[in-house]
C-alpha cells in the first residue's frame, strides 16, 4: 500500500540517551586518539526510541508530503520551537503523521497512546545548550532523498548559538569517492560494472535466463572464481535488472 500523504513532526529533545550516540566519542574514558571521530557522530540521523518526557516542548509541523503528486528533488523546511520546560538541547527529534487513506492515519509520535513501532530520527548538535521556558529555537531541515542526504541548522538565539551540520559531513569518504562525485570527471565500469553489463549484453529478449547462464560461463569463464559464484550472480543481475 502506497499512503497519500506524510506530516513530518520536530521537536526539541533533551536526551542524554540518544546524545549518547553522537557524543560518545568525545566522552571521558575514550583515547585522546579517538576523539576526532565525534565530527562524524555529530553529523548523523539516529535512529532512537524517545520518551514524551524527554521533549522539551510540542512539536511543530515541520512540512508535508504527498505522494499523489510529484515532489521537488530537494526540500528544506523551517520551524519555530518554543521550549516550555528549562532543560538542555541535545538536537531535533523527527517522527510523521501518515495517512493511509482518507480518515485512516498512523504515527510513531512519542506523543502517541498507541503509535507504531517505529522509531523517531534524532539528528544531534555539536555541543549541549541550556535552555529557559519561553526560549525559542528556530530550526531549518533540507534533505535530498536521491542521496539519503540530510542537513540541519539549530538557531538558539537566547544563548547566542547556531549549530549547522549534514549526512554528507558524517561520512567517511576517501579522496577517490569525492573525485566520483566531480562532475568533470570520466567514469569507467569497474570489474563489477564490466561484469555486469557482459550479462546484460547477453540478454537479448530470445535467450532463457539458462541460456544467459551458460552463455557466460562458455564465454567468460573466468568472470568469477566458481561456476557456483558466476550463477549466483547472474542470477542476482537478472533478478534486478531485466524484466
Amino acid at each position: 500500500m502506497i499512503p497519500a500523504r506524510l506530516r513530518l513532526q520536530l521537536a526539541a529533545v533533551e536526551s542524554e540517551t540518544s546524545y549518547g550516540l553522537a557524543d560518545g566519542w568525545r566522552r571521558e574514558g575514550v583515547h585522546s586518539e579517538f576523539h576526532w571521530l565525534g565530527q562524524y557522530a555529530v553529523n548523523t540521523k539516529y535512529a532512537v526510541n524517545l520518551q514524551r518526557e524527554e521533549l522539551l516542548g510540542a512539536p511543530a509541523e515541520l512540512g508535508s508530503i504527498d505522494f499523489r503528486e510529484d515532489n521537488p528533488d530537494f526540500f528544506s523546511w523551517d520551524a519555530e520551537l518554543r521550549i516550555e520546560r528549562d532543560g538542555v538541547v541535545h538536537g531535533l527529534g523527527g517522527w510523521f503523521d501518515c495517512e493511509l487513506a482518507e480518515g485512516v492515519w498512523l504515527t510513531n509520535s512519542p506523543l502517541a497512546d498507541r503509535p507504531i513501532k517505529r522509531p523517531q530520527a534524532f539528528l544531534p548538535i555539536g555541543e549541549a545548550v541550556e535552555v529557559k521556558s519561553g526560549d525559542v529555537v528556530r530550526a531549518r531541515v533540507m534533505a535530498r532523498p536521491t542521496d539519503s542526504v540530510i542537513a540541519w541548522e539549530i538557531e538558539i538565539p537566547s544563548g547566542g548559538r547556531k549549530f549547522s551540520h549534514s549526512t554528507w559531513q558524517g561520512e567517511l569518504r576517501t579522496p577517490a569517492e569525492i573525485m566520483k562525485r566531480n562532475p568533470a570527471h570520466v567514469p569507467r565500469p569497474n570489474c563489477r560494472g564490466q561484469a555486469r553489463m557482459i550479462v546484460l549484453g547477453l540478454c537479448d529478449g530470445q535467450r532463457t535466463v539458462r541460456q544467459v547462464e551458460e552463455a557466460v560461463l562458455r564465454e567468460h569463464p573466468g568472470l568469477f572464481p566458481s561456476v557456483e559464484e558466476t550463477a549466483r550472480f547472474v542470477a542476482q543481475v537478472l533478478g534486478k535488472d531485466t524484466e
